[in-house]
């Protein structure tokens, strides 16, 4: 399952991977949002300098976080550095459909047609193309698509499916990964560039 809408609230921050992390770990402790939240807010977890800017990080980890079924999640406390930056991006994605289409749509092409550099501008013609179907596009102003493409970047690069000068880098996916993928939806496979010989011997 992914978010059916188009929601462009990713700019708050990247992957996001040492508060989700932290959050991840507290909710498994407290075994409720309730208390992970009151606690995270109280004992400042996420380390932020305002109440108010703790509150927005919080909300936006919850809200990535709340999209992993309960083995990804397990996962994502157990598994490598690796195995949680995979879930994140993965979570990303469900939670933004447009990260999860981008990824399908253009990285994971490109990368099986063995065009691997993602140049400048191939987000905001995504964008541009998008906004046929989605009216909320047209509606962001200049700075705004801007930040949507740093920030879904910055995102790539964080999960290690982007190098720092913008080539895809084919990315390793875990048995544990490939397990807890395959039981949620089979398609979540395509948010991450993988060969074709080698998901072929995933799914064997």
């Amino acid at each position: 399952m992914v978010e059916a809408a188009y929601k462009l609230s990713f700019t708050a921050g990247g992957l996001l991977y040492a508060e989700s992390i932290i959050v991840a770990e507290e909710y498994a402790r407290t075994g409720n949002w309730r208390q992970t939240n009151e606690t995270v807010r109280n004992r400042n977890l996420l380390r932020a300098r305002t109440a108010s800017a703790g509150d927005r990080l919080l909300r936006e980890v919850r809200s990535r976080l709340c999209w992993l079924t309960e083995p990804q999640f397990a996962l994502l406390r157990s598994g490598s550095n690796a195995d949680q930056r995979q879930l994140l991006w993965l979570a990303t994605c469900k939670r933004y459909r447009l990260l999860y289409e981008f990824a399908c749509e253009v990285i994971r092409t490109k990368f099986l047609q063995h065009d691997v550099r993602l140049r400048p501008g191939e987000f905001d013609a995504f964008l541009e193309a998008q906004s046929v179907w989605h009216p909320e596009i047209d509606k962001c102003s200049d700075s705004t698509r801007a930040k949507l493409a740093q920030v879904a970047l910055r995102m790539l690069r964080e999960a290690e499916i982007l190098s720092a000068d913008n080539v895809i880098q084919p990315v390793l996916l875990g048995a544990e990964v490939v397990q807890v993928l395959r039981a949620d939806a089979i398609e979540h496979l395509n948010v991450f560039p993988i060969p074709d010989v080698a998901l072929r011997r995933k799914l064997a």
